[in-house]
């Protein structure tokens, strides 16, 4: 009855945000036979998801639930935003209703979800947005990512027999090649690469930043690593709030203290 009450409550909620509501229960329900659907908000964006995966779920995460949007945590008219697994682009949209004249660099190393991040980009008429198809971990060089069935959850560290090679960039080339002196948020959905991506930042460059968003993976499995994470988060003067969706995953919200 609970997890009923919640998706009712969900679909209820959509109707707050989309004009063709309609269509996120036929999605939900997998009643639709459509490869792509485009659902417009009553603010005017335009997002293309694909019905048979899990771009719903995020589209909900992130428009529907709102788990980015928290005190403290709101972005501004002109900020400065680094976009680290940006998927389809979801996030880089729910950023720029606040944000038409800040900057916001994305990257995302899988071409299927890349391709759907620009089209929605070029459906929006986004400006300011720099995008590139590439990961981002503790090196420059090609990595290999190990493939899932669910396109948000390829990962670097779920290692398996099915992988690819993809092209990698640094946290710190990121900052030193676009020449970003101020980062308002960082944003990291990387399926178990945040890891290493904060670990190998130089402490110094923390002090550009404001606010950190980490959506963290396998704590159960390398509860090493989460800890450590957490610590250097703390270490750099961040105070860090954790919000757990179960043992192996959750939120981190740090600002800058």
């Amino acid at each position: 009855m609970g997890n009923f009450l919640n998706r009712f409550k969900i679909f209820l909620e959509s109707r707050n945000v989309f004009k063709n509501w309609y269509l996120y229960p036929l999605i939900y329900l997998k009643i639709s036979k459509s490869e792509f659907k485009i659902l417009e908000t009553n603010s005017g964006f335009k997002m293309k998801i694909r019905v048979n995966s899990t771009d719903l779920m995020q589209l909900t995460t992130i428009w529907v639930v709102r788990e980015y949007d928290l005190p403290g945590f709101d972005i501004k008219n002109d900020d400065t935003i680094i976009d680290i697994g940006g998927h389809i682009g979801l996030f880089t949209l729910f950023c720029k209703q606040f944000s038409n004249a800040g900057k916001i660099f994305c990257y995302e190393p899988f071409i299927d979800n890349y391709k759907i991040f620009l089209d929605n980009v070029k459906m929006n008429n986004l400006n300011n947005v720099i995008s590139s198809n590439m990961a981002v971990s503790k090196i420059d060089g090609n990595v290999p990512i190990y493939l899932s069935d669910d396109e948000s959850g390829h990962s670097m560290l779920a290692k398996n027999s099915n992988s690819i090679q993809v092209e990698s960039i640094s946290l710190k080339k990121i900052f030193d090649m676009n020449e970003i002196q101020r980062c308002n948020l960082l944003k990291l959905d990387c399926e178990g690469s945040e890891y290493e991506i904060i670990e190998s930042l130089p402490e110094n460059y923390f002090e550009k930043i404001d606010k950190v968003i980490i959506e963290y993976h396998f704590a159960k499995k390398y509860p090493e690593l989460f800890t450590k994470l957490v610590e250097k988060l703390e270490l750099v003067s961040f105070s860090v709030n954790i919000k757990k969706m179960d043992e192996n995953m959750g939120m981190i919200f740090a600002l800058k203290n």
